[in-house]
């Protein structure tokens, strides 16, 4: 994140940043990565909720009423449940909800395999780790269906 952008953020009421009342849901194994993705996606707004592992995030849908979550940040390469086989599973979860919930993929893989894996899993999106936050936002908004962001 740059200092400009933090800066920005900064003089910015919660209520005007752009993912202002958004909540995600975010499944990662790195205790880090949790930290530091959690810590950017508040910046911006988001209300965050962790997962250690695919397992825990299928968990955290299943027992929450629909409309709870707003996206899901996948990893892909996860422990006990991979990213792909979780997106499988809380697409079943949602067949009998009126809405699916936005699944952004997040990998180091940059295979083209992978992506279309991830597709076919049910996924919306793919961002290759690491990633830019300019990339990220426009990845967001397309997904959540919003206009482009002040920031």
């Amino acid at each position: 994140m740059n200092v400009r952008k933090i800066q920005e953020l900064r003089e910015l009421s919660k209520e005007k940043r752009p993912f202002y009342g958004k909540n995600v849901l975010l499944a990662e194994d790195h205790r880090m990565n949790r930290e530091i993705f959690s810590e950017l996606l508040g910046w911006y707004g988001f209300s965050v909720e962790q997962a250690e592992n695919g397992k825990v995030a299928v968990e955290k849908v299943e027992k929450v009423p629909e409309g709870t979550y707003d996206i899901i940040l996948m990893d892909l390469g996860m422990p006990v449940l991979d990213g792909y086989r979780a997106a499988v599973q809380i697409r079943n979860i949602e067949k009998n909800r009126s809405k699916k919930l936005p699944i952004v993929g997040i990998s180091g893989y940059v295979m083209e395999e992978e992506i279309q894996k991830a597709m076919n899993c049910g996924m919306n999106a793919y961002l290759f780790k690491p990633f830019e936050e300019d990339e990220m936002l426009q990845v967001f908004q397309m997904v959540l269906g919003m206009e482009k962001s002040r920031c």
